[in-house]
């Protein structure tokens, strides 16, 4: 740890080694007990401390919190704008989606009357849809 990473730490977290974070106080510890002057570079960082601690907590005002709890009683049961908007952009895609697998399975369900008519079994219609130079090796031979 050098001097300018040592007074970075203590302005960011004070003149306490101790309220310093885990990773930093042992190496804080070796570098004071290497320098002297470093006890006299936290002082000033002691007495900002200690003001902010004697300075008493702002109290909002009863006006405030009145405004607060309103805001937060208006808002509860509605959700955010985000929300809704999403929602509204979604509507038409999920009902879309939802006929296209209601039309799937009944297509599945109920092969067009033509091809049962026609007497095509499900390897022929494989072959129609993919064409009839398509080789059909695999799980679609002997259908």
């Amino acid at each position: 740890m050098d001097d300018a990473f040592f007074i970075s730490l203590a302005s960011a977290y004070g003149g306490d080694v101790e309220k310093w974070p885990e990773l930093h106080r042992a190496a804080a510890r070796r570098f004071m007990a290497q320098n002297p002057g470093a006890e006299k570079k936290l002082a000033s960082h002691r007495m900002l401390d200690a003001l902010l601690d004697a300075y008493p907590p702002a109290v909002p005002s009863a006006s405030l919190k009145a405004r607060i709890m309103a805001t937060a009683l208006e808002a509860n049961g509605r959700p955010p704008l985000f929300i809704v908007w999403f929602a509204q952009q979604c509507r038409g895609a999920s009902v879309a989606f939802a006929l296209m697998v209601l039309l799937g399975i009944w297509v599945g369900a109920n092969p067009p009357a033509r091809l049962a008519r026609s007497g095509i079994t499900d390897n022929g219609f494989v072959s129609l849809v993919l064409g009839p130079d398509m080789p059909l090796g695999g799980m679609y031979d002997g259908v």
